[in-house]
């Protein structure tokens, strides 16, 4: 005998006689095109056979209903999450195309960066990376520009030292022959002042080195200095203080002799006294310090810093204080030292400073 104990609207009687007889405990069927969660058990007490029949969606419907809300949310978040991965992708990737199309302009000699503008913040890595490329590219640029105005200053010093050769050349054999002249004549005093000036040419025309010996440069200077006493005779106070030990240092050839030319020509030459000129060679803290110092009627401010800035030019055929800064600049970059100290009525001081390379000694 089959009966209903208790049922709900959902289920009628016909779905009770649906139920499959081979049922032994759980199961889910559909009946009737809804779905049961089917349960039978037998009672040893009465000998009934139980069957409980469930609505599968009415008891699943708020699953089902979170189940589709989870769905639509992980759906929302995957889009979501997808726009912001390709967002955040081109903010990383735009500004590393940019930095590769930039090394490779660089790759192709072009190192014009100031005409592109960095708009990511230093803080960050893309700005990092960006600022250090950029100073780099900078240091590169000044690199190679500094290298080719060497290179361009370099072969036109060669090529004006080819071309002023051919006379200096003749002039020296021309002046070796008057100094046999002179000693044929018993013409002394001729014969050491063309010597001299002998000298002075055959070292102006060696352009083989660029660096020569205290020792050197104050022989030349010796020679140089013999000549102007002829000239200018007791007016002319020359001293210079060397010290031995430092006469086998390295200094730039012919550094020393244009400013004693100047010392002659600003300080000497516009009044009739006495004109002291000391020349010191000295080393304070493995530094080469040159200092030309003379008792003239001095210079005034506003002509130092024109001086300074190459404003003055030198006068006759001298080489002037722009050569020297320049010849200096190109043999240790910014490790030297030029100062032109002077003062109305007492005198002039020039030094010079230059590093002491242990290969120089």
């Amino acid at each position: 005998m089959n009966g209903i104990l208790y049922s709900s609207d959902r289920i009628d009687t016909s779905s009770i006689n649906a139920i499959k007889p081979d049922i032994k405990s759980y199961t889910v069927q559909s009946i009737n095109d809804n779905l049961y969660i089917i349960n039978r058990s037998y009672s040893k007490d009465t000998g009934f056979v139980y069957t409980y029949l469930l609505d599968y969606d009415y008891i699943f419907k708020d699953l089902i209903s979170l189940q589709k809300q989870m769905l639509t949310y992980i759906f929302l978040v995957g889009i979501i999450s997808l726009l912001l991965g390709i967002i955040y992708s081109k903010t990383v990737t735009k500004p590393l195309e940019t930095l590769c199309v930039m090394m490779q302009d660089v790759q192709e000699n072009d190192f014009k960066l100031k005409e592109r503008q960095n708009k990511y913040p230093l803080k960050s890595e893309i700005g990092y990376l960006y600022h250090e490329f950029e100073d780099l590219v900078r240091r590169i640029d000044n690199l190679v520009n500094d290298q080719l105005l060497s290179q361009i200053i370099l072969i036109e010093t060669k090529y004006k030292v080819l071309q002023s050769q051919i006379n200096p050349h003749f002039l020296y054999n021309t002046l070796d022959s008057i100094n046999w002249l002179a000693q044929m004549h018993q013409e002394t005093e001729i014969a050491k002042m063309v010597k001299s000036l002998a000298h002075i040419m055959r070292n102006s025309i060696d352009t083989n080195n660029q660096l020569t010996t205290v020792k050197d440069e104050i022989n030349l200077l010796n020679h140089y200095i013999y000549i102007q006493q002829i000239r200018y005779e007791d007016r002319l106070d020359y001293n210079y203080l060397v010290s031995p030990r430092y006469e086998s240092l390295l200094i730039p050839k012919m550094i020393i002799q244009p400013l004693l030319e100047n010392a002659i020509q600003y300080a000497l030459e516009p009044t009739e006294d006495v004109c002291h000129i000391n020349l010191i060679v000295k080393t304070i803290d493995q530094k080469i310090i040159i200092s030309v110092k003379d008792n003239g009627i001095g210079v005034h401010k506003d002509t130092i810093d024109d001086i300074l800035s190459f404003k003055v030019k030198p006068k006759g055929n001298g080489i002037g204080l722009k050569n020297i800064i320049e010849r200096l600049s190109l043999l240790y970059n910014d490790d030297y030292i030029f100062t032109f100290e002077s003062q109305i009525g007492i005198g002039t001081e020039v030094k010079i400073q230059i590093p002491i390379d242990e290969r120089m000694v």
